[in-house]
Order: structure tokens, then sequence, then C-alpha cells
């Protein structure tokens, strides 16, 4: 089956291009996000839309391709674990799942 995924900056167009058919979205977070000059979603706002995605049937994907250094492991953590809660789809480069095991938080 095909998937439309389509890019959100903003919460807006989270709800436009969920309101134009996409079967899933992906939008980068305030970190860890290559995109960081960029408008980004904070940790509530990446709440809401994973309440909203769920509503409406649609995969949330959340980007996490930066570097990161060994001291914001804790940090990386911190802000994966609410989002996996929520159920959201990780888009990850630079081997999370290898350095942080984040299987169980399903």
């Amino acid at each position: 089956m095909v998937e439309l995924l389509a890019p959100a900056g903003s919460y807006e167009a989270l709800e436009a291009a969920i309101k134009a058919g996409a079967d899933a979205i992906y939008v980068g977070g305030n970190r860890f996000n290559a995109r960081a000059y960029a408008k980004n979603f904070n940790l509530d706002e990446l709440k809401k839309a994973v309440i909203y995605c769920h509503q409406n049937y649609v995969k949330l994907y959340v980007t996490i391709n930066t570097l990161y250094y060994d001291y914001e492991f804790k940090e990386l953590y911190d802000y994966l674990y609410p989002l996996i809660q929520g159920e959201v789809n990780l888009e990850y480069k630079n081997g999370v799942p290898c350095y942080l095991d984040i299987s169980h938080l399903k």
C-alpha cells in the first residue's frame, strides 16, 4: 500500500495535511532536529499532534536527525520518552536505538 507522507512545520500545517488526505505526517521537534532554525514543534505541540493524528488514523513521524554527544543521552531519553508513550513513530539516524534502550517504552 502506498503511504502519502506530508511534512508539517506547524500545527496548522499538520491539520491542513490531514484534511487534504495525508496518511502520515513528519515533523521536527525543537530538539535533535536538523531544522534547528525553522519553526518546530515544542513538546506540548507534539503531544497535541499525537492525539490529533490518532483521532484521524494518521501516523506521526518525529525526526531525530542530528548528531548528539554522550552528555546529551539523558536529555535525548527525556525528550523521547513522552513521544514514545504517545506512540509516535520515530524517524532516527545516528544510532538512537543502539545507544538508548528505548524498546521497553512502547
